[in-house]
């Protein structure tokens, strides 16, 4: 059938059509135009729109906030307004840092002691605040589950303990995590700021601190993300050891109480200090929160610490009620005084939640003079803040810190060829985490009945103590700053850990440095005999946690006294400045005094010629010379000495000739010690009490022996032998600097080399020397006997870097290089280090990896040249 071709037809339509159009008026096109259009939104079509973008955006959206803790979304907000518009308030805070890191307090100053006041100084808890103060302050935190299935998080030790019996699939031991645990310092800078980042199963608590420059006031946050845990009881505990009345008082009157107290205490200095604490809290508004349960109640001075259990309300507590209409408080549950010294506050949540705590000092303390003091009103700081400006406070100063940090370690990671960024954050983590382990601790050691040490030393074998009438107490209070080898099973000072923390920590904080040294040598030590304890046990409290050995002291045994390695690096640096002078001039008769101890006490044999004399004995032009000085380290416990920091370290010795033995490594600390204080004589213009000149010879005349070309220790048996065996004790005169002959300390570096290196540092005991030991028949515990030890190999890198490498030239820089790059391969690439190493594999010889030990991490990376 013929089709008719409409293609014309439809072309010519579009162009009539065009035509049509182009008729109309321009009213009528507009009523034209109107009626092919879309017809008008009506509020049932804009209802449905509404839904639309409800269902497809805001449903998501929804579900994104509920499980988003809220203040994240706060914190993203505040980032956002302080990148648009910024905070003048902020960016002062942030100077007044800078101010201080430019120009800190020097010690000994008033102003330093009052920056140091506050701080995280109780390392065994999971975080409080502590005052430096003989009877301090503590404000702290701590949580619980409701079923009780869980110890309370208070004390690192408890929490610890048990959690890691439960984990049996833990291969590593760690004093900051388990399997279900975790609690470290993620930044910590010592003084004003500090963040701790706590695992507790599924929920994240995360800890921050911010101290003012002057540190009279400071702030904590604590941020709860539950994350689908369980609901937890959360704890805030006031405790004033000193005894003064801690007194609630109404902090608002809008019906939202936030809780307050006042209260006292008194300094190191017998000052009076007032203080305010606020407490504030907020969570997710999805959730109802209950509100503040508060007890309180007098505590005998230790008891908090030592036996109180946060679950249960103790029973003299009195607890209290406080809203609008003011403070009340109910009948005592027992009869006790109406004042509490201890306050709880207790709190439920089962969602997100952030709590918050102000102090600030009731005044301010500042010098009007060298000895005067003056008080002037002080304003608040951050409770007067919003919390936009809080938030970017904190964030400020930890950017500001990682900073700081990075910039002391970018040149250390030098010459490694491995991933710098990696050893740079891993040792931030690590420095942070032993700034945030060092405590300060007050009070009296007990010590072993002087007769019983006696006749230990006769028979050189353990007096086991079998009740505490054989322990006395010391008859004056003592107070020490120092670090922990352990925030769990050892959370107390230690006086030779210290030292070897203060090697690295003198270059992120100087005074704090002179600080800890002080602490010590002056602090510490005894006024008479010179005495100084070894370790920080101080109260009843923390003698329940420590180890039996570890709970008393004996008062004729010495410690090594690393401490003195940093205040040698602090002389080498001296610039005569009017704080520094004073600073060894504080230290000098307690300097003298330690020496007196150490040649009383460590002598070999029985001597009666006090240092000094021997030394002018030496001088005279006499022919007749007197003996030098030999010491040894008591404690000898039959093949074990145990004082000397390498109990089965191999050192043999004839049956009842023990007390005429010389140990080198023990002369060569005396000697480090009489070189410093030389040092420090003629730095204030002083004679010389012990020329610094005779120890090297007293040195050769005692323990060169001419036939092996080595320093060596006398085994004291008949015919004053030296020991046969070849390790850690024959580098001491090297390690510590007392060798200024070049060629003895040649000979020094080419036995390490050829004796005692591996691929994986320096061994305690050479192969030859664990064969020589092992078929005499010596006894020994398989620890120092040929393990590669990380303290030793970073006092060989210690004396490289700061003196032999400037007198050796090449061959100490060789030993240098290498030792370094070994011994990061080893213990440096992983976060769980620990303090001994295989020498032929290279693995870790024990399942345990410390805080303290951690930290020599820092010691190794350390080139500072």
């Amino acid at each position: 059938m013929y089709m008719r071709d409409r293609r014309p037809l439809l072309a010519d339509d579009a162009s009539n059509k065009k035509v049509v159009i182009n008729k109309f008026s321009g009213r009528e096109m507009q009523h034209r135009l109107l009626e092919e259009t879309s017809p008008p939104m009506t509020i049932k079509r804009a209802s449905v729109c509404v839904l639309f973008f409800l269902v497809v955006l805001g449903i998501p959206l929804g579900v994104i906030y509920y499980f988003t803790p809220f203040f994240v979304v706060e914190n993203l907000g505040c980032r956002a307004l302080e990148k648009l518009w910024g905070d003048d308030t902020v960016r002062v805070l942030e100077e007044g840092y800078h101010s201080y890191k430019a120009s800190p307090p020097r010690f000994p100053s008033l102003e330093y002691n009052k920056t140091m006041l506050w701080g995280t100084y109780e390392p065994g808890l999971l975080f409080a605040m502590k005052t430096r103060t003989p009877k301090p302050v503590y404000i702290g935190v701590a949580w619980y589950d409701e079923a009780g299935l869980h110890p309370v998080r208070h004390k690192m030790v408890d929490v610890l303990s048990i959690e890691r019996r439960r984990d049996s699939n833990d291969t590593m031991v760690s004093d900051e995590k388990t399997g279900a645990f975790e609690a470290a310092w993620s930044l910590h800078d010592g003084v004003h700021y500090g963040h701790l980042f706590v695992r507790d199963g599924p929920a994240k608590i995360n800890i921050e601190f911010l101290k003012s420059p002057p540190g009279d006031s400071w702030h904590v946050r604590v941020h709860g993300q539950m994350d689908g845990a369980k609901p937890i009881e959360f704890v805030v505990y006031v405790v004033n050891e000193g005894g003064d009345a801690l007194e609630p008082e109404l902090a608002t009157t809008d019906g939202s109480w936030d809780p307050q107290i006042n209260s006292e205490f008194e300094d190191a200095d017998g000052r009076r200090e007032g203080f305010n604490l606020l407490l504030r809290d907020d969570h997710n508004p999805l959730f109802t929160v209950a509100s503040w349960q508060v007890y309180g109640w007098r505590s005998a001075e230790g008891e908090f610490l030592s036996g109180t259990n946060l679950r249960n309300v103790h029973l003299n507590a009195q607890s209290c009620k406080i809203d609008f209409s003011g403070v009340k408080r109910s009948p005592l549950l027992k009869t006790g005084h109406e004042t509490h010294n201890v306050m709880i506050f207790r709190k439920r949540y089962e969602s997100d939640f952030r709590v918050e705590l102000s102090m600030r000092h009731a005044s301010h303390l500042v010098a009007a003079g060298p000895d005067a003091t003056a008080h002037q009103r002080f304003m608040a700081d951050y409770e007067s803040l919003t919390t936009c400006q809080l938030t970017n406070a904190f964030r400020a100063r930890e950017k500001e810190v990682l900073y700081q940090m990075r910039q002391m370690l970018i040149p250390w990671t030098k010459g490694i060829h491995v991933n710098r960024k990696l050893y740079i954050n891993r040792a931030s983590r690590v420095l942070s985490g032993a700034l945030g382990s060092w405590g300060f601790w007050h009070g009296r050691y007990l010590y072993l009945d002087p007769i019983l040490d006696a006749s230990w030393d006769e028979q050189g074998k353990l007096i086991s103590v079998q009740s505490d009438e054989q322990l006395r107490e010391a008859a004056f209070d003592v107070s020490a700053f120092g670090a922990v080898a352990s925030r769990v099973g050892s959370s107390y000072g230690d006086m030779t850990l210290t030292g070897f923390h203060l090697l690295f920590i003198m270059h992120w904080n100087k005074e704090w440095t002179k600080d800890a040294i002080a602490s010590w040598l002056v602090g510490a030590q005894e006024s008479n005999s010179g005495f100084i304890p070894h370790k920080a046990i101080l109260t009843a409290a923390s003698r329940a946690f420590a180890p039996p050995s570890a709970r008393y002291e004996c008062l004729t045994f010495a410690a090594p006294p690393t401490i003195l390695l940093v205040l040698d690096q602090l002389l080498r640096s001296y610039q005569g400045e009017a704080a520094d002078k004073e600073f060894l001039e504080f230290l000098l008769p307690h300097l003298r005094r330690w020496r007196t101890w150490f040649h009383k006490t460590q002598s070999s044999g029985d001597t009666e010629m006090s240092l000094e004399a021997l030394a002018a004995a030496e001088t005279t032009n006499g022919t007749e010379k007197s003996p030098p000085p030999r010491y040894r380290w008591r404690s000898r416990d039959e093949y074990r000495i145990p004082s000397s920091g390498m109990p089965d370290y191999p050192r043999p010795v004839c049956p009842g000739y023990h007390r005429m033995e010389a140990h080198v490594d023990l002369f060569s600390w005396v000697a480090l010690l009489s070189s410093i204080i030389s040092d420090v004589e003629l730095h204030l213009g002083a004679a010389e009490t012990v020329p610094k000149r005779l120890w090297t010879v007293w040195l050769d005349t005692v323990h060169w022996d001419a036939a092996n070309q080595r320093y060596a220790d006398r085994a004291g048996c008949p015919g004053d032998s030296f020991s046969p065996y070849i390790g850690y004790v024959n580098l001491y005169p090297f390690l510590l600097g007392i060798i200024d002959n070049k060629g003895r300390a040649l000979t020094i570096v080419e036995l390490a080399k050829t004796e005692l290196m591996t691929r994986y540092g320096l061994m305690s005991v050479s192969y030859d020397s664990v064969r020589a030991a092992r078929d005499a028949g010596l006894r020994h515990e398989n620890r120092w006997m040929g393990h590669v030890w990380l303290s030793a190999n970073v006092l060989m890198l210690h004396a490289l870097r700061t003196k032999y490498i400037d007198i050796l030239g090449d061959p100490a820089g060789e030993l240098f290089k290498r030792l370094r790059l070994c011994m990061l391969e080893i213990s440096g690439g992983s976060p769980m280090m620990q303090e001994a190493y295989n020498p032929v594999t290279g693995a870790a010889e024990s399942t345990v990896s410390l805080v303290g030990y951690r930290a020599m991490l820092l010691g190794l990376l350390e080139d500072s040249r």
